[in-house]
């Protein structure tokens, strides 16, 4: 018998694996450039504006609305009747007291001196204002005082106050009122600031005759003596 001859296989070379190399990330696109926009033409430079100087004007002077009083005076109704009975003729005297004498001296209750007691106003004050400082309120509440007693002695009525209504022009104000004909009270007070802003020198008169009724009769002439006599 034939001998079978032994082979021996060689094993296969293993093939050696080719080194792993790594993966660059792929570029990424750019993105499409936008289309330049075309260029602002540059702003002229401003020609400069000239400055306008405002002319100067006058302050108004205040209204008779806003001239008030810097505190209350009346509480009550009692206070005001003080005020009637003790105050009221001082305030007069203390008015008469800084006048000229011979302003002074035609100063006699009768229609006619409310045209002097005016005009000695505008000669003052140049406003309202002025009229409401400290160092002029006996002025400006002697005149309202003077006015007031010589429309009350031509027209009648009395003086009255309205202590309730806050909002009222004539709250806390001593008035004139309930008078024959009367259709509103009379204010001495908002009178006297009246005649500083119009200043017309009649404004006192006019006011009076605009309030008196036809048949009223001409007023008293004055009666001789004193002022003292006279006030009472």
């Amino acid at each position: 018998m034939a001998k079978k001859k032994l082979t021996t296989k060689k094993p296969a070379a293993k093939k050696s694996a080719a080194p792993k190399t790594a993966r660059r990330p792929a570029p990424k696109k750019a993105a499409p450039k936008k289309p330049a926009r075309a260029a602002k033409p540059a702003k002229k430079p401003a020609a400069a504006k000239a400055k306008v100087v405002a002319p100067k004007v006058q302050p108004r002077p205040p209204s008779s609305r806003s001239l008030r009083l810097p505190s209350r005076r009346f509480l009550d109704q009692k206070s005001f009747q003080r005020w009637l009975q003790r105050e009221l003729n001082p305030y007069l005297y203390r008015f008469l007291a800084m006048l000229p004498d011979d302003t002074r001296a035609k100063l006699d209750f009768s229609p006619g001196s409310l045209d002097v007691v005016e005009a000695w106003l505008i000669h003052r004050y140049p406003s309202p204002h002025p009229l409401m400082l400290p160092g002029s309120l006996s002025a400006w509440q002697g005149a309202a005082a003077y006015i007031g007693e010589t429309m009350r002695r031509i027209l009648g009525g009395q003086w009255s106050v309205d202590l309730k209504n806050e909002q009222d022009l004539y709250f806390d104000r001593p008035v004139l009122d309930h008078f024959p004909g009367c259709v509103l009270p009379i204010c001495p007070e908002l009178l006297t600031s009246l005649v500083l802003e119009r200043r017309s020198g009649h404004e006192l008169l006019e006011v009076l005759e605009a309030n008196r009724p036809a048949s009223t009769p001409p007023p008293a002439p004055p009666t001789t003596g004193s002022m003292r006599t006279r006030l009472q």
